[in-house]
């Protein structure tokens, strides 16, 4: 696992944990103990133990996410929710990026404004490409005269219906029949800024109240 911030180890009483993906398609793990943060990938070696009193924002979600990437018994371990304590605190929202702002002046970026621009991108890349595949340019009349300006045909109706779809991510998303939005289409090192900040954000709560 990549290690961020102070290289210290980690205190053995509490560590903040966020994953990303879904049950069905687990991405990564981070953990913050406030002194070092870290991000484990799904696939790679040496998985992280996380032991102690863990900390989520959303716990119920987290395991399923853990229980996919190999922590079978992850709910036997001690835990507090700062989800949770927002709701017994009352707190007018709810949500860690809204949380993280309002007592921390942490501002995180939402999940949308890191993946849309790169997964976006990856879609016009394929679509473009696909078109390109199906595309001639016709230079000369069906006479054999030369035209004075050179005619570009798309030959396929789905290459045609791809270039329709350039400026409409989400149709043509639909009609590329492309995977959800993830992570996945985020450069490794933005990637792991953004899951980093979810688990220090969740430890820096933790700690402002008293959750350690």
């Amino acid at each position: 696992p990549r290690q961020f911030e102070t290289p210290m180890p980690a205190p053995e009483h509490f560590l903040a944990v966020d994953t990303e993906g879904t049950p069905e398609d687990p991405i990564c793990v981070s953990w913050s103990s406030g002194l070092v943060s870290g991000v484990w990938w799904a696939g790679e070696p040496n998985p992280p133990k996380l032991d102690g009193l863990l900390g989520f924002h959303n716990a119920l979600w987290d395991w399923a996410v853990l229980k996919a990437l190999g922590y079978n018994r992850i709910q036997e371990q001690p835990f507090v929710d700062t989800m949770e304590r927002a709701y017994v605190r009352r707190e007018p929202t709810k949500g860690l990026k809204g949380l993280a702002w309002r007592h921390l002046r942490m501002k995180l970026p939402t999940w949308e404004e890191t993946c849309a621009p790169h997964y976006h991108a990856a879609l016009r890349t394929e679509a473009e490409r696909r078109v390109k595949a199906t595309t001639t340019v016709v230079t000369h009349s069906p006479k054999g005269k030369l035209l004075k300006k050179p005619k570009t045909v798309i030959a396929s109706e789905g290459g045609k219906a791809l270039a329709r779809a350039l400026n409409n991510p989400e149709l043509l998303a639909k009609r590329l029949g492309a995977p959800p939005m993830s992570l996945r289409y985020v450069p490794r090192e933005e990637a792991e800024s953004y899951a980093i900040k979810d688990a220090v954000a969740t430890a820096r709560l933790m700690m402002l109240w008293e959750m350690v």
